[in-house]
């Protein structure tokens, strides 16, 4: 399509959105050198589009895809609230906004959101807001309601592997050790190569409370887990 319009906008944020995807969910699986390029590639692929076409809400959710991989938590958060702004009734947006906000202590006005970004489709929620809630209901420390929005996520998608991660983490500090470590072997089963400092490790640019309570609480309660390192 690009070689017989290379202008074509749709072409050109296509290609933005499947490169920068593939880095970000599959980024494990491919080498430092693989997964750089394709951001690379989809990061100028997106700023392309995004001057053939300023009002696409979506290239602003690329660009905090980039920015979260990139040591930028000022700009993915400044991306997410954008796209929230020009697309407030897409629940993934939210999903998006909450990451950040858990980040910087606003557990709680994340849950607003997020229950707000259900609401919109109530019938069938997006797997992303659901494991955006199950993160947002465990940095608030409530584990009860980690436990309950991790199964609801995997109910959705059994290959989220952070809501595997979740769960076995909530059933260990529920002092159900037994459980949690189940749950690390199907999280083995899904991914082989799945590393506890993966999941949602603070950027060295990300609030000094938030890597604080990585450090403090959350590795300590994987290893607890069972989690690998």
């Amino acid at each position: 399509m690009l070689v017989l319009e290379p202008k074509n906008v749709s072409a050109i944020f296509g290609l933005a959105r499947v490169l920068t995807l593939q880095a970000f969910n599959f980024g494990r699986q491919l080498t430092p050198e693989e997964r750089d390029q394709k951001f690379s590639e989809g990061r100028e692929l997106n700023l392309k589009s995004k001057e053939l076409d300023p009002n696409n809400p979506a290239s602003y959710s690329l660009m905090a895809l980039y920015a979260t991989t990139h040591d930028d938590y000022a700009g993915a958060r400044r991306a997410s609230e954008t796209w929230l702004s020009l697309e407030p009734k897409n629940p993934v947006a939210y999903n998006y906004v909450a990451a950040m906000l858990v980040q910087s202590g606003e557990s709680k006005r994340a849950i607003e959101l997020l229950t707000y970004a259900m609401s919109l489709d109530s019938k069938h929620p997006s797997e992303l807001v659901l494991l955006g809630m199950t993160r947002a209901r465990f940095i608030n420390g409530d584990i009860d309601a980690t436990i309950e929005w991790a199964q609801r996520t995997l109910e959705a998608n059994r290959l989220l592997t952070d809501s595997y991660a979740y769960l076995a983490i909530a059933y260990a500090l529920k002092g159900n050790d037994a459980k949690a470590h189940e749950v690390v072997e199907d999280l083995r089963r899904v991914d082989p190569n799945f590393k506890l400092t993966q999941l949602r490790k603070p950027l060295p640019s990300s609030p000094a409370a938030y890597k604080e309570w990585f450090e403090m609480t959350y590795l300590p309660a994987a290893r607890k887990a069972g989690l690998p390192e």
